[in-house]
Protein backbone atom coordinates (compact mmCIF):
# COMPACT_ATOMS: atom_id res chain seq x y z
CA UNK A 1 0.00 0.00 0.00
CA UNK A 2 1.04 3.63 -0.85
CA UNK A 3 -0.16 6.42 1.78
CA UNK A 4 0.49 9.96 2.29
CA UNK A 5 -0.31 12.90 4.82
CA UNK A 6 -2.74 15.41 3.86
CA UNK A 7 -2.50 17.97 6.91
CA UNK A 8 -2.46 21.48 7.29
CA UNK A 9 -3.90 24.73 8.86
CA UNK A 10 -7.68 25.24 9.35
CA UNK A 11 -7.30 28.44 7.91
CA UNK A 12 -5.94 27.19 4.37
CA UNK A 13 -7.26 29.72 1.31
CA UNK A 14 -10.29 28.85 -0.57
CA UNK A 15 -8.08 28.18 -3.78
CA UNK A 16 -5.84 25.58 -1.77
CA UNK A 17 -8.84 23.77 -0.09
CA UNK A 18 -10.08 23.34 -3.53
CA UNK A 19 -6.75 21.90 -4.38
CA UNK A 20 -5.96 19.61 -1.87
CA UNK A 21 -9.62 18.35 -2.98
CA UNK A 22 -8.78 17.70 -6.58
CA UNK A 23 -4.87 15.70 -4.94
CA UNK A 24 -7.08 13.56 -2.58
CA UNK A 25 -9.67 12.56 -5.58
CA UNK A 26 -6.30 12.07 -8.36
CA UNK A 27 -4.17 10.15 -5.57
CA UNK A 28 -7.35 7.67 -4.57
CA UNK A 29 -7.44 7.22 -8.30
CA UNK A 30 -3.36 6.66 -8.19
CA UNK A 31 -3.92 3.83 -5.51
CA UNK A 32 -2.88 6.02 -2.66
CA UNK A 33 -4.64 5.60 0.64
CA UNK A 34 -5.14 9.30 2.65
CA UNK A 35 -4.06 9.53 6.44
CA UNK A 36 -5.40 12.97 7.90
CA UNK A 37 -6.92 14.34 11.21
CA UNK A 38 -10.93 15.37 10.02
CA UNK A 39 -10.19 18.64 11.48
CA UNK A 40 -11.91 21.36 9.18
CA UNK A 41 -9.82 22.98 6.83
CA UNK A 42 -7.46 21.24 5.00
CA UNK A 43 -7.69 17.47 6.45
CA UNK A 44 -11.71 17.74 5.44
CA UNK A 45 -10.79 19.16 2.12
CA UNK A 46 -8.13 16.38 1.09
CA UNK A 47 -11.13 13.83 2.33
CA UNK A 48 -14.06 15.36 0.41
CA UNK A 49 -13.77 12.94 -2.96
CA UNK A 50 -11.98 10.31 -1.25
CA UNK A 51 -13.99 7.36 -0.12
CA UNK A 52 -13.90 6.15 2.98
CA UNK A 53 -12.28 2.93 2.04
CA UNK A 54 -9.44 4.60 0.88
CA UNK A 55 -8.65 6.85 3.96
CA UNK A 56 -7.71 6.83 7.49
CA UNK A 57 -8.68 9.17 9.59
CA UNK A 58 -6.65 9.71 13.27
CA UNK A 59 -8.66 11.18 15.57
CA UNK A 60 -7.66 12.49 19.47
CA UNK A 61 -8.78 9.56 21.01
CA UNK A 62 -6.65 6.92 18.73
CA UNK A 63 -3.62 8.43 20.54
CA UNK A 64 -1.80 6.22 22.73
CA UNK A 65 1.11 5.80 25.28
CA UNK A 66 3.44 5.08 21.89
CA UNK A 67 1.99 8.17 19.76
CA UNK A 68 2.13 10.27 22.80
CA UNK A 69 6.04 9.46 23.58
CA UNK A 70 6.89 10.32 19.83
CA UNK A 71 4.83 13.25 19.88
CA UNK A 72 6.42 14.76 23.67
CA UNK A 73 9.72 13.97 22.08
CA UNK A 74 9.12 16.49 19.13
CA UNK A 75 7.03 18.90 20.83
CA UNK A 76 8.88 21.87 22.16
CA UNK A 77 6.37 23.10 24.73
CA UNK A 78 4.72 19.42 25.69
CA UNK A 79 4.56 19.85 29.80
CA UNK A 80 2.74 23.02 29.30
CA UNK A 81 0.15 21.54 27.33
CA UNK A 82 -3.44 20.09 27.97
CA UNK A 83 -4.37 16.81 27.77
CA UNK A 84 -6.47 17.27 25.27
CA UNK A 85 -3.65 19.53 23.13
CA UNK A 86 -0.97 15.94 24.05
CA UNK A 87 -4.16 13.88 22.27
CA UNK A 88 -3.93 15.77 19.32
CA UNK A 89 -0.42 16.29 18.57
CA UNK A 90 0.25 12.62 19.25
CA UNK A 91 -2.57 11.61 16.54
CA UNK A 92 -0.20 13.13 14.22
CA UNK A 93 2.24 10.45 15.07
CA UNK A 94 -0.23 7.99 13.50
CA UNK A 95 -1.20 9.94 10.92
CA UNK A 96 2.24 10.09 9.61
CA UNK A 97 3.55 6.55 10.86
CA UNK A 98 -0.02 4.13 11.04
CA UNK A 99 -1.71 3.06 14.18
CA UNK A 100 1.18 0.75 15.09
CA UNK A 101 3.55 3.55 13.89
CA UNK A 102 5.40 1.45 11.78
CA UNK A 103 4.23 1.73 8.48
CA UNK A 104 5.22 5.61 7.63
CA UNK A 105 3.68 7.85 4.73
CA UNK A 106 5.59 8.12 1.56
CA UNK A 107 5.05 11.72 1.28
CA UNK A 108 3.13 14.38 2.75
CA UNK A 109 1.12 17.16 1.67
CA UNK A 110 0.05 20.56 3.42
CA UNK A 111 -0.74 24.06 3.57
CA UNK A 112 0.77 26.09 6.38
CA UNK A 113 0.84 29.85 6.90
CA UNK A 114 4.32 30.08 6.95
CA UNK A 115 6.02 28.40 4.34
CA UNK A 116 8.56 26.72 6.08
CA UNK A 117 7.59 24.94 9.66
CA UNK A 118 3.22 25.44 9.87
CA UNK A 119 2.07 25.65 12.82
CA UNK A 120 2.14 24.23 16.21
CA UNK A 121 0.11 20.96 14.97
CA UNK A 122 1.10 21.12 11.03
CA UNK A 123 4.32 21.91 12.52
CA UNK A 124 4.68 19.19 15.09
CA UNK A 125 3.51 16.69 12.30
CA UNK A 126 6.44 18.11 10.04
CA UNK A 127 8.64 17.34 12.41
CA UNK A 128 7.71 13.83 13.18
CA UNK A 129 8.15 13.23 9.23
CA UNK A 130 11.38 15.23 9.79
CA UNK A 131 12.24 12.22 12.51
CA UNK A 132 11.43 9.69 10.71
CA UNK A 133 13.17 10.42 7.10
CA UNK A 134 10.10 10.65 5.37
CA UNK A 135 11.55 11.68 1.51
CA UNK A 136 9.24 14.54 0.26
CA UNK A 137 7.35 17.17 2.24
CA UNK A 138 5.23 19.41 -0.21
CA UNK A 139 3.66 22.63 1.57
CA UNK A 140 1.24 24.05 -0.90
CA UNK A 141 2.16 27.82 0.24
CA UNK A 142 5.27 27.05 -1.61
CA UNK A 143 4.64 27.95 -4.97
CA UNK A 144 7.27 25.36 -6.35
CA UNK A 145 5.59 22.72 -4.41
CA UNK A 146 1.76 23.52 -5.88
CA UNK A 147 3.51 23.62 -9.53
CA UNK A 148 5.29 20.52 -9.26
CA UNK A 149 2.14 18.30 -7.53
CA UNK A 150 -0.31 19.85 -9.95
CA UNK A 151 1.72 19.26 -13.17
CA UNK A 152 3.11 15.88 -12.11
CA UNK A 153 -0.57 14.61 -10.81
CA UNK A 154 -1.74 16.48 -13.90
CA UNK A 155 -4.46 18.86 -12.39
CA UNK A 156 -5.38 22.33 -13.38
Amino acid sequence: MNYYAGIGSREAPKEILELMSKIGRTLQDKGFILRSGGARGSDRAFTKYVEDDNCEIYRPEDSDKQSMQVASRLHLNWDNLTDVAKKLHSRNAKIILGDKLDCPVDFVICWTKSSKTGGSGTGNAIKIAREYRIPRIFNLNREQDRIYLKSYLNID
